[in-house]
């Protein structure tokens, strides 16, 4: 649960309307979860940062589950996003998948057991098919 510095209006601690989105969202995730709400860092304004915390911190607790101050905090977000190469893969699979009308052109269908990836189209106990289709 991140707020970016593109989720406010420019060099601001007003949330755009993205981020008002996005805020609202947090707020009904947070009573179901102990995730913190992470206020992206700008090293070179930490001022703002902080301010951006005091402003998200107060919208927040006086929202229907208020929080408390320790679940807002300014930092790095743990993942960073999907670089240029990666984007365009997933880019063009939906792309393809989407030409194809979701039909797969594998033979086998892999399946989920919860411990791991199969392959081979069989299902295991407690396991569901992924990526399996029908062809017409």
């Amino acid at each position: 649960m991140v707020l970016y510095h593109y989720d406010f209006v420019g060099d601001t601690a007003d949330l755009n309307a993205k981020g008002q989105q996005k805020l609202a969202r947090i707020a009904e995730w947070l009573p179901k979860t102990f995730d913190s709400v992470i206020i992206e860092d700008i090293p070179n304004h930490p001022e703002l940062a902080r301010t951006r915390q005091q402003v998200v911190l107060t919208r927040l607790q006086s929202s229907a589950f208020p929080i408390s101050d320790e679940r807002v905090v300014v930092g790095t977000p743990i993942s960073n996003g999907l670089g240029p190469n990666e984007s365009r893969i997933i880019r063009q699979n939906l792309i393809n998948q989407t030409s194809r009308r979701g039909v797969t052109t594998s033979t086998s269908a892999a399946t989920y057991s919860g411990s791991g990836y199969t392959s081979g189209g069989g299902s295991q106990s407690g396991g569901s098919a992924i990526g399996s289709s029908t062809q017409n």
